[in-house]
């Protein structure tokens, strides 16, 4: 099969990025944000007991002299209990590539990553692996929930965080471009009722489409100027919250559709919706356990680590297929506390 096609990747070389692109890509080639919005910290099992935080903010009151004061009673939010799958990508090497990959043909689409080798796929699914927990990140903070895909079957598993949707997941009554109402105005009311639930608020992440909204209905500058959306951060911290970002969230990641190899586009960030990010962005965090296989009983475990992803290597087929897998056993967890998404219903 000629290859001629793979010619077009020539020009993806760091000559044709911007300076600002290579930074990026250098210090973060995947282009994540979840081990900062959700730093990472050990877990000492794979079995999670959490007990949720609620807005409690009691007065002290008074008493008369001589006479008991008012009780203060401990408020916990519901107790939550989860137990962690692995995330397991994997990949198989036949004997027949296994033989080419010694070959000449084979060699120049190697060398230029084109297709991965026994080097390259423990990275390529150390890869995945933090993808994986990119999505669970933003569909537990966005959405409130997470979904396991059987690998195998294509069937899907919905699990709720049982967070309170009153206040952590409000939706607009009257979408925020129906012509009578007013989107800027409602963008400083979520971010105020964000701020009343956790402190400062440090960034809102959306799609572009509900900042274009927002732009819209800003007030106009000096001398006329029509807003923009430099000219909409300004504004905002004008209006009373000096601290906060604007992010605007296109990334896009390949997700399977089913048991198979079958995949689709998709956005880490729901269509319509806004996340509010407290002043030092934080909103979880990344529960990571150990990962125990039986490879680490035996003499010369097979065990090795691509950017702190477990590696392993293993023969099937009486030898004539190798088998490399990528395994992390970690959740995505939010702090109730600190998530505020307003769904604006503009998806467009």
């Amino acid at each position: 099969m000629p290859f001629n096609w793979l010619d077009k990747y020539a020009a993806l070389t760091s000559l044709n990025l911007t300076i600002r692109e290579q930074t990026r890509t250098a210090e973060n080639p995947l282009d994540l944000r979840y081990r900062a919005i959700f730093p990472r910290t050990p877990a000492p099992s794979v079995k999670l007991s959490s007990i949720t935080t609620v807005d409690f903010r009691p007065v002290g009151g008074r008493r008369e002299w001589n006479a008991q004061g008012r009780e203060i009673p401990e408020r916990l939010g519901p107790a939550r209990d989860f137990e962690m799958v692995p995330i397991n990508p994997t990949h198989h090497i036949d004997e027949r590539l296994l033989q080419l990959y010694g070959e000449s043909g084979v060699e120049e689409l190697l060398r230029r990553g084109v297709i991965g080798d026994l080097n390259t796929w423990p990275q390529r699914l150390a890869d995945a692996t933090e993808r994986q927990l990119e999505v669970e990140a933003f569909t537990s903070w966005f959405n409130g929930v997470i979904t396991v895909m059987d690998p195998k079957s294509g069937t899907t598993v919905t699990v709720s965080m049982g967070f309170d949707a009153a206040t952590s997941y409000p939706t607009a009554g009257t979408i925020w471009s129906d012509p009578g109402q007013d989107a800027y105005d409602n963008f400083l009311a979520a971010i105020q009722a964000a701020q009343t639930k956790f402190g400062s608020i440090g960034a809102a992440r959306t799609r572009r489409a509900v900042y274009r909204e927002i732009i819209k209905d800003a007030p106009t500058g000096p001398n006329g100027l029509r807003p923009t959306f430099s000219s909409l951060q300004d504004r905002v911290r004008e209006e009373g919250f000096p601290e906060m970002t604007l992010i605007v969230d296109e990334r896009t990641y390949d997700g399977f559709t089913d048991g198979g190899s079958a995949t689709t586009t998709a956005n880490y960030v729901p269509a319509g919706k806004i996340a509010f990010q407290p002043a030092s962005g934080v909103v979880g965090a990344t529960h990571v356990a150990p990962v125990v296989r039986a490879y680490d009983f035996l003499t010369g475990a097979n065990r090795s680590l691509a950017n702190g992803i477990v590696i392993f290597r293993s023969e099937k087929n009486d030898g004539k297929t190798l088998m490399i897998e990528a395994q992390e056993n970690a959740i995505v967890m939010p702090d109730e506390s600190k998530v505020y998404v307003v769904d604006t219903g503009v998806t467009a």
